[in-house]
């Protein structure tokens, strides 16, 4: 009796129990199987529960293949099975996402394009010379240098004081000897690793990289040129390229619509057309990224869709964004789908003394009347083309999805209404992936 007298002036008002029973509940929680959200969901119903990508996520019971009975934060639930993943298996596949897409930048092949991309490799040449006056003197970090050219640039015509080359793939082990050859190794420094994951000895005056992919945000390698900024870039630092902005037109390539699916009608004294459908879906389901465009393939101006501005840009803009688009037709021809280009510039950092005198950006740019890039152009083409007149209307929706999984990925979504005399009232919707 003295006891139980004692115990309940320890624990007035029954809290003794409540606090076992949180206890025995944290205890058997530990034998729980975790695992980790893979992507947001909502509930469709009272009995289930809601949940955004990257919770932890207790399982109580595996009810069948497609359920899990399970705890999320004291409330208890059904959770889909296809929603969630044990957190090794996403550390897992995460991982092997970084090391495929930085080993692919250790082969030769591709440097040898992006080297011999005039375009592309004259436009960082004349960032640099014609801000000399500014980069003279100062620290450049650049973001997966891969050959060394831009580093190069910054240190010889660019006359920095110091650059730190930043290099996550094998290539890195390469460029101390690169460097030795052309006498700049007092003047470049070599990291290998991600740029997440290294350290710079100083905070630094310009942030250079040529981070652009597929239909500009394609390897979102962004994502790391945005984390240096946020951690090595000095206040009043400069970001180049200081804006990137990325374009949309309705096109006609007819060309590219033969080799692909008119190539079906006959072959070879055969008629192949039941396989127009099978040809369709193999090649239309994707953007197609490996195309020249030119000014003939326009069947009206250009819209930007998005505009980037380096110096304030957030990763979680990038998770998903969309743009109204609306065109009118300048000329009569065959709609195939819509063409897309980037352009990014390179501007140069305010001048104190007189506004007036700071130099035009340099400008390069992946459009059809552009000289060309070792990007060319995506494409995205219709499942049917369409005979457009002057004067018809295309209005809708473009959305951009970061994949979640995939986190290099994306997909492109096309919603639009096509109007006019011979195509009133036409409602599309098609999804693209790039590339899971």
């Amino acid at each position: 009796m003295e006891n139980s007298s004692n115990e309940s002036e320890k624990y007035p008002n029954g809290q003794k129990n409540a606090y076992e029973s949180a206890k025995e509940e944290s205890d058997l929680s530990k034998n729980f199987e975790r695992l980790v959200a893979i992507s947001d969901y909502n509930a469709a119903d009272e009995k289930q529960l809601s949940f955004s990508r990257g919770e932890n996520i207790l399982v109580v019971e595996r009810v069948n293949q497609d359920w899990l009975w399970a705890n999320i934060e004291g409330s208890l639930g059904y959770v889909p099975a296809n929603h969630v993943e044990h957190p090794a298996r996403v550390e897992e596949m995460e991982k092997w996402q970084d090391e495929e897409y930085f080993e692919s930048y250790c082969h030769m092949r591709l440097h040898l394009e992006m080297l011999g991309d005039v375009a592309r490799t004259e436009a960082y040449r004349r960032a640099v010379v014609c801000n000399v006056d500014f980069v003279r003197g100062k620290t450049v970090l650049d973001v997966g240098c891969g050959s060394g050219i831009l580093s190069m640039f910054c240190a010889r015509e660019g006359q920095a004081r110091h650059v730190y080359a930043v290099e996550a793939s094998s290539l890195a082990d390469h460029l101390p000897g690169v460097l030795q050859e052309n006498n700049l190794e007092d003047k470049v420094t070599v990291i290998k690793g991600r740029i997440e994951t290294v350290s710079l000895p100083e905070t630094v005056d310009i942030i250079i990289s040529e981070w652009m992919g597929t239909f500009l945000l394609f390897e979102y390698m962004i994502d790391s040129v945005i984390f240096a900024r946020d951690n090595w870039l000095s206040p009043g630092g400069v970001m180049w390229p200081t804006y990137a902005q990325l374009f949309l037109f309705p096109c006609s390539v007819p060309e590219l619509y033969k080799q692909k699916i008119g190539v079906w009608k006959q072959q070879y004294g055969f008629s192949f057309s039941t396989l127009k459908a099978k040809a369709v879906e193999d090649f239309f389901k994707r953007p197609t990224i490996d195309y020249d465009l030119e000014p003939c393939n326009y069947l009206c101006k250009g819209q930007s869709i998005v505009l980037l501005d380096m110096k304030n840009l957030a990763v979680p803009k990038l998770e998903l964004w969309s743009c109204n688009i609306k065109f009118r037709v300048e000329k009569a021809g065959v709609f195939h789908g819509f063409g897309s280009w980037f352009d990014v510039e390179f501007h140069s950092p305010p001048n104190d003394t007189n506004v007036n005198d700071t130099p035009q950006p340099v400008v390069l740019s992946t459009s059809p009347d552009a000289p060309k890039t070792h990007w060319k152009n995506a494409i995205f083409m219709l499942d049917e083309p369409l005979e457009v007149e002057e004067g018809a209307d295309i209005e809708g929706t473009v959305k951009v999805i970061r994949n979640e999984d995939f986190r290099r990925h994306m997909s492109i979504w096309f919603e639009f209404n096509l109007s006019g005399e011979s195509v009133e009232g036409m409602h599309i919707c098609k999804e693209f992936k790039l590339w899971r």
